[in-house]
């Protein structure tokens, strides 16, 4: 699971089995036969939390993560939220997102999460993939040298902006504003992009949504 790990890993799903059984005893169930519960554990950090850097611009973790140190985090059966939280402004608006996390995408791989800031060093251009170093950047409208944007690492290959742009022909969809991925191959594109998924799932944490 890259930098962090559950604490206690089968135990935590283990317990979260049963809660789901407590859930559906107490008839915790919606319409559609739907249900989740979250359980409080933790999750332990295995190495040091580093700023992902590359020639165009540098990400650094807003808070300063430790090898060892264990974090409180809410964890259902897709991932898990730290339920301490850092508050960013998101376009006009200042939202609070958790700390760190774990999440299953829609690839079934399992991704860590660190809420940072981008900042850009150079100026980035719309809809082209640039290479930077390791990295490829995709951006979705033309980002200026000096732009600053809220976002997550993920793992330590890539960091995706929690601010949204609309793109597209009528309807149009929002996308992140800028993309950073070690994965020549990024795509947002909206069905089949596990980037997507990811951040529209991360986005709706900061109205209190866990996992999905």
């Amino acid at each position: 699971m890259g930098k962090y790990k559950f604490a206690g890993f089968h135990a935590t799903f283990l317990f979260a089995i049963i809660g789901l059984i407590l859930v559906l005893a107490g008839a915790g169930i919606s319409q559609e036969g739907q249900f989740r519960t979250n359980i409080v554990g933790k999750v332990q950090l295995l190495k040091d939390i580093s700023p992902v850097i590359g020639g165009k611009f540098r990400c650094d973790p807003m808070y300063k993560f430790k090898a060892g140190e264990e974090v409180v985090a809410a964890i259902s059966e897709d991932g898990a939220w730290s339920l301490g939280k850092g508050t960013v402004r998101v376009g006009d608006t200042e939202k609070a997102f958790p700390a760190v996390g774990i999440l299953k995408g829609s690839d079934g791989k399992y991704r860590t999460l660190v809420l940072s800031m981008i900042r850009l060093s150079d100026a980035i251009p719309n809809n082209l993939v640039t290479k930077d170093g390791p990295y490829y950047i995709l951006a979705q409208r033309n980002l200026k040298q000096g732009e600053v944007f809220p976002a997550y690492m993920v793992g330590e290959d890539a960091v995706i902006a929690l601010d949204a742009v609309s793109v597209g022909k009528v309807p149009r969809k929002e996308a992140p504003a800028i993309l950073i991925s070690k994965e020549s191959t990024i795509s947002l594109e909206a069905h089949g992009s596990p980037w997507m998924d990811l951040w529209q799932r991360v986005r709706s944490v900061a109205s209190g949504t866990t996992p999905k």
